[in-house]
């Protein structure tokens, strides 16, 4: 099944698949302490730079992301989201490269609901899958020009990656979806954006309940 026969899967009410959603807001919340843990250790702080990574091409391959990301997306004004859409449709073609439609004005409007790799992309990690050696993998440019290594402290994603993929799994069995996701953040919003349900939820608060509403050194969203 491909991801454009699999839409009609998505003409849900939100509260069907909330509980999940609320779940990867806790999974965030993890990431986001981890990343700040390790970041802080090495006092790096992420300002933007001219290897900024939200101008670098990432795909995301979970159902479960892309939902939470069109969850907020849907709190954005109507007259925002055609602005956004209307870039990420010049950028989900042939060209997939140039700044993440969500980024205005040098800040990110969607923050709170970026995608795993935006959040734990920058400093050194590693993962440690079962019955193999760990890989270790290096900080963002803008990272190694601070600290060229070598590194005594990596962040650990392996826990964030085993508990999404549990996560992914669950909502995949739930919602009967099985087709691959490889989607950059423009692709997701044309894809997803006009799949869900059309309760108009500009009106919600862009931050989740239950996340800090201060904007920290990492956050760089619109004040």
């Amino acid at each position: 099944m491909t991801v454009e026969s699999a839409l009609a899967l998505f003409q849900i009410q939100s509260q069907d698949i909330q509980p999940w959603l609320d779940r990867l807001r806790v999974l965030y919340a993890d990431m986001d302490h981890s990343y700040e843990e390790t970041a802080a250790y090495y006092g790096f702080v992420c300002n933007g730079c001219d290897d900024n990574c939200c101008r670098s091409l990432f795909f995301h391959h979970t159902i479960v992301e892309c939902l939470y990301l069109i969850d907020g997306f849907r709190r954005l004004p109507p007259t925002e989201r055609q602005d956004i859409l209307a870039q990420a449709e010049a950028m989900s073609g042939l060209n997939l490269r140039g700044t993440c439609p969500l980024i205005v004005s040098d800040r990110c409007r969607l923050y709170p609901f970026r995608p795993m790799i935006c959040r734990l992309h920058g400093i050194p990690n590693e993962l440690r899958p079962p019955g193999r050696p760990p890989s270790h993998h290096p900080g963002c440019a803008a990272f190694e020009r601070i600290h060229p290594g070598p590194f005594d402290r990596r962040l650990d994603r392996t826990p964030h990656y085993t508990t999404l993929a549990r996560l992914e799994q669950d909502i995949r069995n739930y919602l009967r979806f099985h087709s691959r996701i490889h989607l950059t953040v423009a692709q997701i919003l044309t894809t997803f954006g006009d799949a869900m349900d059309p309760i108009d939820r500009s009106t919600d608060p862009v931050d989740p309940p239950g996340l800090p509403q201060t904007h920290g050194p990492f956050d760089r969203r619109n004040a």
